[in-house]
């Protein structure tokens, strides 16, 4: 068994600027707490009617139960929604912070979530009848009576499933789409996948793991521009496209087959490159980037920083921001030192922002980009941790805090009997701010992970090991 590890800095090439990935126009995030239009209270009940926006700010649960929306919603704190039903072309938006769980069989209009958005119908698949952009974490069903919940995705002109870079979209249930899939994450299929009539579009670092993985569309496995890498990662079951078609027309495609998988009919890979006894598949730094972090200061100002642990053929660094994770623009250029070195870069931001760092070489040519980062301006109200994503494959634990003043403590993880297993001092910068923690050799499982010794309290998480 191995894992494949893919080196960006290695791989990438000079990425141009083409792309051909569907991406819809993210309906934008707004200013928590929102304060125009209705408020949803315990007393709400019925239709919330076609041109009116519907808000919930309070961190406080509330549950409802038989809605139907018409209008716009707005989640920036805790709502449950028992028996929603979708009519007209409504539109709903997750927060970042905001959490929104919802019982559903069919989605139509428009649903953004920059936020935690949980779809559930018990042992149904959802049908998906307009376009879900996910920019934050998205689950369709539980681990528990809602396990069963899949995706039914339909072909259309406005249905679209996007998962955003950084973003994490896992899917319980079986699915059966129709729909194009674009993916710049990490999306998560745990039972089967039938792609029909359309293909699954990646990005650069980009991976789609999946329990049974058919596909009738050639080629099955999109890239968004010359360049880029991306792969499937599949643990049972590989079929492929049409007797026709093929699952991928370039090598930077990467098929990470499993130990003992069993191969469908037809199965054409075409020119992917196809990795056996592969056990995960990983796309991590550069290997000349050691981190890159973003933090707040005040309340618009966003601190970038990054160390490197060789700038071997590096000659510039270039900072880029987008208002929807997707376009980039350059803020500026940072000169390398030419030696292992910490960097940092102040700049202004008055909304939700993401940030990556682009490596160019002497010739002006890529190298490679970090790990594409969300930063949400304004009063930091939530401390929080968050691990993306959740299914950890390798021994590296990628996570994010939000704090709203400086921490120094000590990272705990503990098994489900509560034996601890791991403990690692650290200390932790005001804002949002990513980390990375190098587990021991620990059994597959589930396991807690806390931050302890500092002043506010940060609810534990919990993440499942997966060898």
């Amino acid at each position: 068994m191995k894992a494949l590890l893919i080196t960006c800095c290695l791989c990438m090439g000079f990425r141009t600027l083409i792309a051909q990935c569907p991406v819809p126009i993210p309906f934008a995030s707004a200013a928590c707490p929102i304060t125009s239009g209705t408020a949803l209270t315990a007393a709400t009940t019925g239709t919330l009617a076609a041109g009116t926006t519907y808000y919930y700010n309070s961190s406080t649960a509330l549950s409802l139960t038989n809605l139907t929306l018409k209008g716009t919603l707005y989640v920036c704190g805790n709502l449950t929604i028992n028996t929603l039903k979708f009519s007209g072309t409504p539109v709903i938006v997750v927060e970042p912070g905001g959490t929104l769980t919802i019982y559903t069989g069919d989605i139509k209009g428009y649903v953004t979530n920059y936020g935690t958005l949980n779809i559930l119908d018990g042992s149904s698949q959802v049908t998906n009848d307009g376009q879900i952009a996910n920019y934050g974490t998205l689950t369709f069903g539980d681990t528990g009576a809602n396990s069963g919940t899949g995706l039914n995705g339909n072909a259309g002109a406005n249905e679209l499933i996007y998962n955003a870079p950084g973003a994490t979209f896992t899917v319980e249930g079986g699915s059966i789409n129709d729909a194009p899939i674009t993916n710049f994450g990490q999306m998560y299929f745990k039972n089967y996948l039938n792609q029909q009539d359309s293909s699954i579009c990646e990005g650069q670092g980009a991976v789609v793991t999946l329990y049974e993985y058919n596909d009738d569309t050639s080629p099955g496995i999109l890239l968004d521009a010359p360049g880029d890498v991306a792969g499937i990662d599949v643990t049972n079951i590989l079929g492929g496209n049409s007797s026709n078609g093929t699952l991928a027309n370039t090598s930077n495609v990467i098929i990470c087959e499993a130990p003992g998988i069993t191969i469908g009919s037809p199965y054409l890979p075409g020119s992917a490159t196809v990795e056996t006894n592969c056990n995960s598949l990983v796309i991590p730094l550069p290997v000349l980037l050691q981190s890159f972090t973003a933090t707040l200061q005040g309340d618009n100002t966003c601190v970038l920083r990054w160390t490197t642990a060789d700038e071997s053929g590096i000659k510039d660094f270039v900072p880029e921001a987008s208002q929807d994770a997707r376009t980039f623009s350059p803020l500026g250029t940072v000169t390398a030192n030419g030696t292992p070195s910490s960097y940092s870069y102040p700049t202004p931001i008055d909304t939700t922002t993401w940030f990556r760092l682009r490596l160019d070489n002497d010739k002006g040519q890529l190298v490679g980009y970090s790990p594409i980062l969300q930063m949400v301006a304004g009063k930091l109200t939530a401390n929080t941790i968050k691990v993306q994503p959740s299914l950890v494959q390798t021994n590296t634990l990628l996570l994010t805090t939000t704090l709203a003043s400086a921490q120094t403590g000590s990272w705990v993880i503990v098994d489900m009997t509560g034996r601890m297993v791991f403990r690692e001092r650290a200390e932790l910068a005001r804002g949002t701010a990513g980390a990375t923690l190098l587990l021991p050799e620990m059994a597959p499982g589930v396991y807690i992970l806390s931050f302890q010794g500092g002043s506010i309290p940060l609810a534990p998480v919990k993440f499942m090991l997966i060898r």
